[in-house]
């Protein structure tokens, strides 16, 4: 019988698999070994089909185990704990008597088709998971010299029972973060703005590929040290204060709501229009990867701006309104949206805080964010407004 380190080293190669898949085979492996099984397997049973898969399978032939497969909806022990009371429950580890006597076994043509191929006519059997459509066992298999389990196998089994049970869960609630996040990744990715998220020291924890793309050319803007950094001495000191201020509010130590940067571009083309928001606290998982501070990059020679129709159409905005609003995606202050359209910075003012009143936002930088992301949303309005 194990002692309690190579115990210790199957909980660690159970809970390494929840992450690494490929570790699974190495525990049904050992497992086996000091269960005293000839073969084991994962295996998740579909009660509507009657079919049968195997996720993981040790010390079985590949052609045999693709055998297991095709035989499922034959499987004796199957067969007879899904119509006994009691025997569906998870967490229930038991051996093969206890559902069907050894020489009816010997006598099924499960065992005399298949199961004497690879020499085994016994299982204990360990229920991960059960529902009225599939059933996710964990197996272990005996040769017919093998006899009776012994209290210490059995106890074994059970023991590890558990640990696979939450091993399995974690698994899955990582793939479905990691289809989450790739899903999350490909929607970022497709909007034309950039967005970077960092935390309160301004480091970059993640951006998408137009931020990448913008960053890379080095024109006003750049990764300096891990950092969101634009290249003016002047524009860089306002940067980092507003991603300070903006950290401040989301560690609940501040009440800046972000802010607006302008930066110039080396090559002449207009300028980037950098909009710096605090991140909710809520939700956040990896604590000391927090984002405190998200980014949203503008180019507005790459990304049209919405036409006033749409804009019209989206917010019930008076055509000054969304005149205002295009100014603003554009990168333009107050001041020089006044200009643009011959009227007072008071004027402008008025219609700014019109702009919050219908949108729902307090400032400006948490305007232009949701007027960029809502108008990405609908592109195909969006050019049909143009």
């Amino acid at each position: 019988m194990l002692n309690a380190t190579e115990f210790g080293e199957l909980l660690e190669l159970i809970y390494t698999a929840a992450e690494t898949p490929e570790v699974w085979g190495e525990f049904l492996d050992r497992s086996a070994i000091f269960i005293g099984a000839r073969s084991c397997n994962l295996m998740l049973f579909d009660r509507d089909d009657l079919q049968l898969s195997l996720a993981v399978t040790a010390q079985i032939d590949p052609k045999l185990a693709v055998e297991m497969r095709e035989w499922g909806a034959r499987d004796i022990w199957i067969q007879n704990s899904m119509n006994t009371s009691g025997w569906n429950r998870p967490g229930l580890v038991i051996a093969s008597q206890e559902v069907v006597a050894d020489d009816v076994v010997l006598k099924s043509e499960y065992y005399n088709e298949y199961l004497i191929k690879i020499g085994i006519s016994q299982t204990v059997a360990c229920l991960l998971f059960s529902d009225p459509h599939t059933a996710s066992t964990l197996n272990y298999y005996y040769s017919p010299a093998a006899g009776l389990r012994t209290p210490e196998q059995m106890e074994l089994a059970r023991r590890l029972t558990p640990h696979v049970q939450r091993a399995l869960r974690l698994h899955q609630r990582l793939g479905g973060m990691a289809t989450t996040q790739a899903a999350l990744t490909g929607s970022l990715d497709s909007l034309g703005s950039g967005f970077v998220l960092m935390n309160e020291r301004g480091r970059i924890l993640f951006m998408n590929r137009a931020a990448e793309t913008m960053l890379q050319r080095q024109d006003g803007l750049r990764q300096h040290d891990g950092r969101l950094a634009a290249n003016s001495r002047h524009e860089d000191a306002a940067l980092q204060a507003s991603v300070s201020a903006a950290a401040r509010t989301t560690t609940g130590t501040g009440f800046s709501s972000g802010g607006l940067v302008r930066v110039t571009r080396p090559s002449g083309k207009a300028s980037y229009t950098v909009t710096i928001m605090p991140v909710s606290p809520h939700g956040q998982l990896l604590e000391k990867q927090k984002a405190k501070v998200v980014a949203l990059l503008t180019d507005p020679e790459s990304i049209p701006i919405p036409g006033a129709m749409l804009l019209r159409g989206l917010f019930d905005l008076t055509a000054a309104e969304s005149a205002v609003a295009q100014f603003l995606m554009q990168g333009l202050d107050r001041q020089e949206i006044a200009d643009r359209l011959s009227v007072s910075l008071n004027t402008v003012r008025t219609h700014l805080r019109n702009l919050f009143s219908k949108t729902a936002t307090s400032s400006q930088a948490k305007l232009v964010r949701l007027l960029l992301v809502t108008t990405r949303t609908v592109p195909d309005l969006a050019r049909m407004a143009l």
